[in-house]
């Protein structure tokens, strides 16, 4: 998603050198939904993205060759569109962790709808109603709003259940974490991403998060989730 023809947003970008791209994975059963934010829209950037989220799934558990990814017939995903042979650092990801993907059909938008209803909402009600006074605020808001959209949201596409009740309902017994996911900035990660083999150390975000912070987060998201469940009894 493009950041910078929001107008409302459009002067705190300029103005703190906020990035200009949110890559975006939602899941279309549950709605849930995870993001982070990049300077370039490129399939180096998707690549980094798409490891972080892999890893964070399994983590947590998640058997991803179960997992299909869905996108679009974009460069930053398939590369050059006259490219002949070889896969982009995106693909390679998710065959390297054995997903199964694939594109959606040329010039059908309507195939990623779930994406760009998202797209939508977040823009409505977060980048153009929030203020922001350096770059550390508005990586905190992002990830709050995120906290936010996956566990108290009512989606009314959906029953009006949250994200996290309709993963609930399908496996009882999973980590509550598994929707928590911080938002990165994709870019920074670029020389070690490519240094590696397109390998990233589990959760690049804590590479700059101290574990008091990290655990603080942790008790932040069950006293709110505990907070829910005893208002709804």
């Amino acid at each position: 998603k493009y950041l910078d023809d929001i107008v409302e947003f459009y002067p705190y970008y300029l103005k703190l050198s906020l990035p200009r791209f949110e890559f975006t994975a939602r899941c279309i059963i549950s709605g849930a939904t995870f993001v982070s934010y990049a300077d370039s829209n490129n399939t180096t950037n998707a690549g980094i993205f798409a490891e972080y989220v892999i890893q964070h799934l399994k983590y947590y558990g998640v058997n991803v060759t179960e997992v299909e990814f869905q996108y679009d017939n974009g460069s930053e995903f398939i590369g050059n569109v006259s490219k002949k042979t070889g896969i982009t650092p995106f693909q390679d990801r998710i065959d390297y962790h054995l997903l199964h993907h694939g594109r959606i059909p040329v010039a059908s938008p309507t195939f990623n709808s779930d994406v760009e209803s998202f797209h939508r909402i977040v823009e409505q009600e977060f980048y153009s109603c929030e203020s922001f006074e350096n770059k550390t605020e508005f990586f905190a808001k992002s990830y709050s709003y995120l906290l936010f959209y996956n566990y108290f949201r009512p989606n009314s596409w959906k029953d009006n259940q949250t994200p996290w009740e309709i993963v609930q309902k399908q496996f009882s017994e999973i980590n509550r974490n598994v929707l928590n996911l911080p938002p990165i900035h994709l870019d920074p990660l670029t020389a070690y991403f490519i240094q590696s083999g397109y390998h990233l150390p589990e959760f690049p975000i804590y590479q700059h998060i101290p574990k008091i912070i990290r655990r603080k987060q942790s008790l932040l998201l069950e006293g709110l989730i505990n907070k829910s469940v005893k208002k709804v009894r």
